[in-house]
Formats: C-alpha cells, structure tokens, sequence
C-alpha cells in the first residue's frame, strides 16, 4: 500500500542520514523564519524549510518550501528552486556572505481568492558557522512579494 511505502522510504532515508556514509554528502538542511510583503496591505509571517546539495566548493543546488501567512486573510506555499554562491571570503574570520536566486510558484490565498504565481527573487546576506551549525540573516527581493527579511538556520553534512 502507499502507506507502507512512505514509511519504506522514511525508513530508508532516515537509516541513510544516520550511517557514517552521510558524512561524505555535501548536503545543507535547515529552515527560515521572516517576514515580507507579500500584499499591498501589510507584511506577513514567513516560515519555511530549504535543504541543498554542494555542486562546486561555492556553488550549491537547492530546494526551498516557504509559507507565510498573516493570522487571516494571506497565506502562500511558496516551493522553489535555488542556485546559491558562497563567495570564497572568510571575513574577520566570522562570516562569509552569499548570493542566491530562486525561481519556482506561488500558491495565494488573499481575501478568499486563490491563485497561483510565479515565485522567483534574489536573496543576499552572510554565513555565520559554528562548527557544522549557522545563522544567516539576509534579505530578500522578488515577486510576489516585494521585499523580505529572514534569518536561515541549520546544519551542514559532509564536507564542512
């Protein structure tokens, strides 16, 4: 059945991330909290969760599944893919700032009308790396929103 099957998959997924093989994926998982414009009328609470794979030692492939919502009559799922570049800096030895630009579709439902949009946009900000763990605050521009501030945390497999 389908339900065993997901939790076949589960099982196999969680039982690989746990193995002493994860350590050699260079992969990043982690989640975002924020806010942004996303209607005329005011800002909204975003929230979501991103996980990447390491191509190049500064570029990375990702996918992003951000929601927001503002208590009532604006919610989105806003999935999406990325392209991340971490610039090769290591400044005062504290952080390293990145580039990211994502492009994917809106679920909207604003004022009981649902629709769907594009979703696609830039995100800059910085790296802060504790070991495996960090934090990075950064900004975001796009549509459809027109703005966004949030702050990514999460953890780092394989090689850093």
């Amino acid at each position: 059945s389908m339900n065993f099957k997901l939790k076949l998959f589960t099982a196999i997924i969680v039982g690989f991330l746990c193995s002493a093989n994860a350590n050699a994926l260079p992969i990043t998982a982690g989640a975002r909290i924020g806010t942004n414009m996303e209607t005329p009328k005011g800002y909204v609470f975003q929230f979501g969760a991103f996980g990447d794979y390491e191509i190049f030692s500064c570029l990375k492939a990702g996918i992003q599944l951000n929601g927001s919502t503002n208590g009532g009559q604006t919610m989105t799922f806003d999935p999406a893919v990325y392209a991340k570049w971490e610039f090769p800096l290591n400044l005062f030895g504290l952080f390293s700032p990145y580039a990211k630009g994502f492009i994917g579709l809106s679920s909207i439902t604003y004022d009981g009308i649902n629709a769907v949009a594009a979703n696609y946009g830039a995100e800059g900000g910085v790296t802060f790396r504790l070991n495996k763990f960090f934090f990075e605050p950064n900004i975001t521009f796009g549509y459809p929103f027109a703005w966004g501030l949030g702050i990514n945390a999460g953890c780092t497999f394989g090689k850093k």
